[in-house]
């Protein structure tokens, strides 16, 4: 790889969240949850740099784009949870050294014709949605995330708004692949995920995020200190059986 016979840092790409998940949290802030995920990647970095001194860089993409275009969620959320999580990382010499952080939008940004190419998957998107074998759990899926946003209840959320919201996340990610985005902004690099996605379209490493055995998604939940765990809806409807 030209990074390694050039002595540079190798790269990595990790997808972040949008906001705190606020069917759980009180607020969008970053909590102890992404910073144990940042250590525990701290530790892989040193690691990797033990055996190639030029070491790792791995640059964080919050995706608070693509939620507010396919779930709804407040751009003034996702902007708080971005800039906190930049303060996280500026104020760490640990965090400072292996990260760097982007808008989602600043990747799209660096694309030309991005969004057009966007507008146009999606409406390809729409006229073909009904056939996606996968269309069951994906409507799951952005029920989740719609909820996660803390804009609006259960009992509003409507089948359509669900298949529009899979449309819109579809999209993002299919225009993402056809323009080859990440390859032209970061060449080379890996990708990192807290879960498998089928939606990079390459092979990605699946990580754990606050320490051995745990790959919750760190903004998912919010980090509970007796336990050492992430504390999720669905952990939540453990602890309050009304939780839906």
């Amino acid at each position: 790889m030209d990074w390694i016979s050039k002595g540079e840092p190798i790269p990595f790409i990790l997808g972040y969240g949008y906001h705190k998940n606020l069917r759980v949290c009180n607020g969008p802030e970053p909590d102890k949850a992404e910073k144990r995920s940042f250590e525990f990647l701290v530790r892989l970095g040193k690691m990797v740099q033990n055996i190639y001194p030029p070491g790792i860089i791995i640059n964080v993409i919050t995706s608070g784009k693509r939620a507010e275009f396919a779930n709804g969620a407040d751009p003034l959320m996702t902007m708080i949870y971005h800039e906190k999580l930049k303060e996280m990382i500026l104020s760490n010499p640990d965090f400072s050294r292996y990260f760097r952080i982007f808008r989602l939008e600043e990747v799209w940004n660096r694309v030309d014709g991005f969004y057009s190419y966007l507008i146009r998957e999606t409406e390809e998107v729409r006229a073909t949605i009904s056939e996606d074998p996968n269309l069951e759990e994906l409507l799951i899926q952005a029920k989740r995330n719609i909820l996660a946003t803390g804009r609006i209840e259960e009992s509003h959320i409507t089948r359509e708004m669900l298949i529009e919201s899979v449309i819109r996340f579809k999209a993002s990610f299919l225009t993402e692949k056809e323009l080859q985005l990440y390859e032209k902004v970061f060449p080379g690099a890996l990708i990192l995920s807290y879960r498998p996605n089928p939606w990079y379209g390459r092979p990605s490493l699946l990580m754990w995020s606050i320490k051995e055995g745990n790959i919750t998604q760190p903004w998912q939940g919010c980090y509970d200190e007796k336990i050492d765990e992430i504390i999720t809806p669905e952990r939540q409807k453990i602890i309050r059986p009304g939780l839906k």
